[in-house]
């Protein structure tokens, strides 16, 4: 065994430069293929980057927007009304709000079971009252702090709770009594001052009084009682009644559950929405961009490196054939000398494995160092093309060189040593 590793690398040092050509045109190959490889995944790594960084910036402006969008639609107000079971809806309408009242109670046995549908529960007892202090008619509505459920509770009112003692005034009806707000009047023998006016709405609310839910009840001599439950739709059912109805129904069912202003919850849906959308319509395009931009390099990597692959191989073989046929009186004298046509195909083989293995290592590593180098980052060498890879790579590249060599190493073996040597 000894003495074939030493020729075969006294054959190396004599024909050094066939060596160094065989050695080229592995290292070519290799070389081509593993810079494709490093760059592919080089454009991944870039890529997934961007596309993360791009993730996480488009995640913090669909917040930000959901958030512009949740404050600007949270000022719509309440959109979903229940009311008591007995409740005529003619009348309801032509009056504008509930004569039948139900439990104050009601709103607690809501908050306390976890609704999914709705959220900012506000009681509140309304009715149209004489005003016997200034002689009209007025709106008169008591709200308190809304009802928290669970862990909806941290979320900020729509509407804030009137303080005992005062009351807030429509538009229309602060300005026909020419009241502003500290002034102080009397409303059923009460005494109130003013805490807000509200500004024009140009409706109902331009001639509402709103005070403390607890006093109104004592004023209109309904205490405990309530005559409807406000509330907002969740995202998740935004614009499906039926869902909310049959979720409040199930809790409370002598009630009825409509729905104010629909258009007021499509116009949070498509706002809440719009913004989610184009999020994902973004991150959608860039991926695909990325898929199509990578099967391109595919495609060119497809086509390039098969083909520097075959001429290489074509090219090791023809030098192999050179070789032999340069060293074809030295071949027949190791037939001579007593060496089997097995033994001088072996020699052979070893010896362009030997090239193929050292081209490839070469070719192998410099690839993915020049694609690190074009980056300007050497950190990504290891990365770009591992051990494993590497081992892969070169175990490839010897079996083509054999495979490239067995030919004409078959060519030499089937030479006749006498004649070779009777030419001499």
């Amino acid at each position: 065994m000894m003495s074939r590793v030493r020729l075969i690398f006294k054959e190396l040092v004599h024909s050094r430069m066939n060596g160094m050509l065989s050695m080229i045109s592995v290292g070519v190959a290799a070389c081509c293929l593993s810079a494709t490889l490093a760059s592919l995944k080089l454009y991944d790594v870039r890529t997934e980057s961007l596309l993360l960084q791009k993730q996480q910036e488009t995640e913090v402006r669909v917040a930000q927007l959901e958030e512009d969008y949740r404050v600007i639609m949270k000022k719509l107000g309440f959109n979903v009304l229940i009311l008591p079971q007995e409740q005529d809806m003619g009348e309801f309408y032509a009056r504008g709000f509930a004569e039948a009242t139900m439990p104050e109670e009601y709103v607690y046995r809501l908050a306390s079971n976890h609704l999914v549908t709705v959220r900012h529960l506000l009681p509140s007892l309304q009715q149209k009252v004489d005003w016997p202090e200034q002689k009209r008619k007025v709106l008169l509505m008591g709200i308190k702090d809304e009802v928290p459920i669970a862990e909806k509770s941290k979320m900020g009112n729509l509407i804030h709770a009137v303080e005992p003692g005062t009351a807030v005034l429509g538009y229309e009806l602060a300005q026909s009594i020419g009241l502003k707000k500290s002034d102080v009047f009397m409303l059923l023998g009460q005494r109130f001052s003013v805490g807000e006016v509200h500004t024009e709405r140009g409706n109902m609310d331009d001639i509402t009084i709103w005070l403390d839910l607890a006093e109104a009840q004592i004023l209109l001599d309904k205490e405990g009682r309530i005559n409807g439950i406000l509330a907002l739709e969740c995202a998740c059912a935004w614009a499906d009644i039926g869902k909310v109805r049959q979720e409040i129904i199930k809790i409370l069912p002598n009630t009825k559950v409509i729905e104010s202003g629909s258009d007021k919850a499509l116009t949070r849906a498509e706002g809440r929405y719009r913004a989610a959308e184009e999020a994902r319509v973004a991150l959608a395009e860039e991926e695909r961009h990325r898929d199509v931009m990578r099967r391109e390099q595919e495609s060119f990597g497809a086509v390039l490196v098969p083909g520097v692959i075959l001429i290489s191989v074509i090219w090791l073989s023809l030098l192999v054939f050179s070789n032999v046929k340069e060293r074809r009186y030295e071949i027949a004298l190791l037939r001579t000398l007593g060496m089997h046509t097995r033994g001088i195909v072996t020699l052979i083989m070893l010896k362009v494995g030997l090239l193929g293995f050292c081209g490839a290592l070469v070719g192998g590593v410099f690839g993915p160092l020049l694609i690190a180098l074009k980056a300007g980052d050497m950190d990504l060498f290891s990365m770009l093309f591992p051990a494993y890879s590497l081992l892969g790579l070169v175990s490839g590249a010897v079996l083509l060189s054999i495979m490239a060599g067995w030919l004409p190493s078959l060519f030499a073996a089937a030479q006749d040593p006498a004649d070779i040597l009777r030419e001499e």
